[in-house]
């Protein structure tokens, strides 16, 4: 039996392995292959669109992340809203502080990994942090030719967030360190990226991934809940849709109930077993709980974790 330690070891060797050695660790473009060993445990947490994300569901998490013990925290993607930077009309009274923005986006994210006692930590980039590039080449072009003194980077998501080499993360960047689209990872074989295919009903996204690429895959972006599978000449592919984090009553989601109003919150594990990644969503649904209340809540393994009052 391969005890936890040693399984840890064998998850260093698989990073220090990987194409990472070829950069600062700090990040990555394109879509970074692993083969984990057995054991291995993930938590996957899709778009919470900080300071937007619903708090009340992050002490759960939290607690759910430290009784898991995940050995790799996966955002994948709109971990950070960067409303303070977005080309849409802010609503009446809503301020925009992109500062603001970062730092609670780091605090959510560093409490998140102290919690999980996570070994490493992966941030893929989506369409939302890309507002950054997006707004530097909009209003301020010029911008785009500085560099960063510390690490000779043009401006950017991380060093925006104030990690470093040192820190045990690594944000992952489409080309010339886009966001939303091509950066990610492939796990065992199995792929995650934060997603750009958006279809009106639940699964289609997925689906024509799928369909596109030839692989199995899971992406976040349309906030959707779902599971497809097609059977091809080469097996079957899977394809999945995370959900959300955020709360829908804010007001920087103030498009979600007009738009898009299959949202469903949720988040997933992933395991590795016998070489392949086993994916579980765990959808969070209201449910009657003790008190009389009804709580946004979900299950894990006969435990039921709820919504906190703060």
């Amino acid at each position: 039996m391969v005890t936890k330690v040693r399984m840890r070891d064998q998850i260093l060797r698989s990073l220090a392995q990987s194409e990472l050695q070829q950069t600062s660790y700090l990040s990555y473009q394109g879509i970074l292959p692993f083969d984990f060993p057995d054991g291995t445990t993930i938590m996957l947490l899709p778009d919470a669109h900080v300071p937007a994300h619903y708090r009340p569901l992050f002490r759960p998490l939290q607690q759910f992340a430290h009784k898991l013990k995940p050995d790799i925290l996966l955002s994948i993607g709109d971990l950070c809203d960067a409303f303070a930077i977005s080309r849409h009309e802010a609503p009446l009274r809503c301020k925009r502080n992109f500062q603001m923005e970062l730092e609670e986006t780091r605090r959510v994210w560093d409490e998140m990994v102290d919690a999980s006692g996570a070994m490493w930590s992966f941030i893929i980039v989506g369409n939302h942090e890309d507002r950054i590039y997006r707004f530097v080449q909009d209003n301020v072009p010029a911008f785009g030719s500085l560099l960063t003194p510390n690490n000779r980077e043009p401006l950017n998501f991380h060093n925006l967030m104030g990690y470093d080499a040192q820190d045990k993360v690594t944000f992952l960047y489409g080309v010339e360190q886009r966001g939303g689209f091509e950066g990610g990872m492939q796990i065992n074989g199995f792929n995650l990226h934060h997603g750009i295919v958006v279809r009106p009903n639940p699964g289609a996204s997925p689906l024509a991934d799928m369909d596109k690429w030839n692989w199995s895959t899971g992406h976040g972006h349309t906030h959707r809940g779902a599971l497809v599978a097609r059977e091809t000449l080469n097996g079957v592919l899977r394809g999945y849709e995370f959900g959300h984090l955020v709360n829908v009553d804010h007001a920087y989601m103030s498009y979600s109930k007009k738009m898009f109003p299959n949202w469903v919150p949720g988040f997933a594990v992933l395991k590795i077993h016998n070489g392949v990644c086993h994916v579980q969503p765990i959808p969070i649904q209201p449910i009657l709980c003790a008190d009389g209340r009804i709580r946004l809540s979900f299950v894990y393994e006969g435990v039921i974790y709820s919504e906190s009052d703060r």
